[in-house]
């Protein structure tokens, strides 16, 4: 009797701690997922017991998402993050970098809002929109939604505020211009050619073009074209934080390179 009881008391507890670790994968399943639309009304803070990427909105087939990132362990920035690889292919620029904490809030109001209630807002799309969407290649849109969900109008794109990325099928204007991380090194069009620029002065790679800095590298139109091969996935055009410039696809193929 006493061996039955043992026995029972064993399977019992085998239950509990199966019970537990699956509760626990659930968890951590809701935990990465993330919506596929934002509406009005909406708001996240950010988690302080995730330790880097914290996932606020997916596109449909699961490849990016808008994501609150770590900065230096108390800091964060809004960022569009390629989820296989983590590689952050456009980020939100911020007055400041907000704090991982509370009172530091994302919310949609008709605009797209980093702020917390101390500071002040940090970033704002400035619209008047119904709702926001990441598409398949990595735009984060603000929509207006008058004609029914099928044709939205686009009031606000992340397509046209690049950071250090370019993806597939992204225009690039003489308006534009690509800045590594670090802001040391920029890309820029000319009237027939695109250059690379090293940026001298402090905080020359995020003004609006006035300080281009010193030009280490031309690429005239039609030199030196890339060889693509079709069907091995979305381009991407970087500029790192050590002035090296690159065209690869998704797998890590190298297109083009140049560096400093």
């Amino acid at each position: 009797m006493e061996l039955v009881n043992s026995i029972t008391r064993l399977k019992l507890t085998h239950f509990f701690i199966i019970f537990i670790i699956l509760s626990l994968n659930l968890s951590s399943e809701v935990e990465a997922e993330a919506t596929k639309a934002l509406y009005k009304g909406f708001k996240a803070i950010p988690n302080s017991q995730i330790s880097n990427i914290q996932r606020i909105l997916s596109d449909p087939s699961g490849n990016y998402s808008l994501c609150f990132v770590r900065v230096e362990n108390d800091q964060l920035s809004l960022a569009i993050v390629h989820v296989q690889s983590f590689e952050s292919i456009w980020v939100a620029n911020l007055t400041r970098l907000a704090k991982w904490a509370d009172p530091t809030e994302l919310f949609f109001n008709g605009s797209l809002v980093l702020m917390d209630s101390k500071s002040g807002v940090f970033w704002s799309t400035y619209t008047n929109g119904d709702r926001v969407q990441l598409s398949n290649n990595s735009n984060l849109q603000v929509q207006k939604v008058e004609n029914g969900d099928t044709s939205p109008f686009v009031l606000w794109q992340s397509f046209d505020f690049p950071s250090n990325t370019l993806v597939e099928n992204q225009n690039f204007t003489s308006a534009m211009s690509l800045v590594s991380s670090n802001g040391l090194y920029s890309m820029r069009l000319g009237l027939d050619f695109f250059g690379l620029y090293v940026n001298d002065e402090p905080g020359m790679g995020s003004g609006s073009g006035q300080n281009r800095g010193r030009m280490y590298w031309r690429h005239k139109a039609l030199e030196a074209k890339a060889d693509v091969i079709e069907g091995k996935g979305p381009i991407y055009a970087v500029l790192r934080s050590n002035g090296y410039f690159g065209v690869t696809l998704n797998g890590g193929a190298r297109i083009f390179s140049k560096g400093i």
